[in-house]
């Protein structure tokens, strides 16, 4: 999930676009949703693509993003759903603004045409929240492509959904503008609030609806605080060290060569009319000196009791971004509340 407030504008460099990979595009804080940034200004071919490891990969997919596209701007949108390490394209949903502004499902890498909706579903110069589910199967029964727009089903197809995986499991999601040019960045498409699910976990298996992604840093201290502070704000506390936004200050930080030693941090409340936290995403960014493997792990502490999230290796020399999908409370192994949320503390752990 990505609400692209956390990082830099006019920044193309792939890291900054964590965890996506990119090309011709632009995080721009002026085509945000709300506030923050939104990813902007696609090249004609090009966008974000999300490669799924293996614990993510499924023959079920669900994708939802909120997506802009200027009247100065018309093109076609594609979200496309890979197989076999993200080479062979199975089903791509097209999003098209340059004449009946329909929603067609094509399939195959030759992008042949297996549904659409009726014309004038799409609206220019407005923010519209697009999703997709698909599940990939050679069955001429069970397998089905649903796309909704706002909510409300727009366009379904039921059948052979399989073109050439030779796996049956999406590994790979992109959306891209498929006609438009480099431009303008307040005239070219934007998409904000991007989730990719899966059928796994028992939580957040299935369409969600519009949602919104925030960011939040630190704002103060957690209960742990056993890591070694550096950096010119260091007396007022660990938290003040990694609470940068959006450009991480690797001249402040916090570092130890302590095995298991944790460091928590507090955040500010979530605004009154949030009602429902569907999950929450850790994200650090983090490198190692020496020759010794070192690992971090996400925190949370909730009540009282520390839960520990997947351990990541760090790489050696530089810096890497890792998140951490939280799609329950660890602690309670329940859904979030936004009380719940507000109550934890959120940090890591090292080996």
């Amino acid at each position: 999930m990505d609400g692209f407030d956390w990082k830099p504008d006019d920044n193309q460099v792939s890291p900054v676009l964590f965890p996506w990979t990119s090309v011709g595009t632009r995080i721009v804080s002026s085509r945000s949703r709300f506030a923050g940034g939104a990813a902007a200004t696609f090249a004609g071919g090009v966008g974000i693509h999300y490669y799924l490891t293996q614990p993510q990969r499924d023959a079920t997919v669900v994708v939802g993003f909120a997506c802009f596209v200027s009247s100065s701007d018309i093109c076609v949108i594609r979200t496309s759903l890979y197989t076999d390490t993200g080479t062979n394209s199975q089903i791509t949903i097209s999003l098209d603004y340059t004449t009946t502004r329909a929603v067609r499902i094509l399939q195959g890498g030759g992008l042949t045409q297996i549904a659409t909706s009726s014309s004038n579903i799409l609206q220019l110069s407005t923010w519209q929240y697009i999703e997709a589910k698909c599940f990939l199967t050679n069955s001429t029964v069970s397998g089905y492509v649903e796309v909704r727009v706002d909510g409300v089903p727009v366009v379904t197809f039921t059948g052979k959904t399989n073109s050439n995986a030779t796996t049956l499991l999406f590994d790979r999601v992109s959306i891209n503008n498929a006609t438009g040019n480099l431009g303008n960045n307040n005239v070219n498409p934007a998409i904000d609030d991007v989730y990719i699910l899966n059928t796994s976990g028992g939580i957040n298996t299935d369409f969600l609806g519009d949602v919104h992604i925030d960011v939040y840093v630190p704002s103060g201290a957690g209960t742990y605080t056993q890591w070694t502070g550096t950096g010119a704000t260091v007396a007022s506390g660990n938290w003040s060290l990694v609470d940068e936004s959006p450009t991480p200050d690797v001249t402040d930080y916090v570092s130890t060569s302590t095995s298991g030693a944790i460091d928590t941090y507090r955040f500010k409340s979530l605004p009154d009319f949030v009602s429902k936290i569907y999950a929450v995403e850790a994200i650090t960014y983090a490198g190692k000196t020496g020759s010794q493997v070192r690992q971090i792990a996400p925190v949370v502490v909730y009540s009282g009791i520390l839960a520990t999230g997947t351990y990541n290796t760090l790489p050696q020399p530089g810096y890497i971004y890792q998140d951490n999908i939280f799609n329950y409370n660890p602690v309670t192994n329940s859904g979030w509340t936004p009380s719940g949320v507000v109550e934890s503390e959120f940090g890591f752990i090292s080996t």
